[in-house]
């Protein structure tokens, strides 16, 4: 069971890992293209879009290193009643956790941008 969950979230990552490079560059170019955020994030329903790019983007994230992590550490546990795949789980999820740290570097903007727009 935990090897199939442990496969879910790698492949979590991977798209999570597309989505979230072109996350940061599409709003990151629409801030640096506008100079200002106001231009990518307002108040009138055209920046929703954005708004909800933003938000899956985050969320998605830290919810991936929660899942792999849990994954992880239940598999870890499943690995010491030996049961069957429960070591490849245990490395898969950790690897899953890993991946989703990485990404959480990599989208370090889309944090300020947040932080900024909340502001607004």
């Amino acid at each position: 069971m935990w090897f199939a969950c442990s496969l879910v979230t790698l492949i979590w990552m991977g798209l999570a890992t597309l989505f979230g490079i072109g996350a940061v560059l599409y709003l990151g170019l629409g801030v640096v293209m506008t100079n200002t955020l106001d231009g990518v994030f307002g108040s009138e329903p055209q920046y929703l879009f954005n708004w909800v790019i933003l938000w899956i983007a985050i969320i998605g994230q830290l919810l991936g290193f929660a899942a792999s992590l849990t994954v992880a550490l239940l598999a870890l546990r499943d690995k010491k009643r030996q049961r069957r795949l429960a070591k490849a789980a245990t490395i898969m999820g950790f690897i899953g956790a890993g991946g989703f740290l990485i990404l959480g570097v990599m989208q370090v903007p889309l944090w300020s941008i947040l932080l900024d727009a909340l502001t607004l």
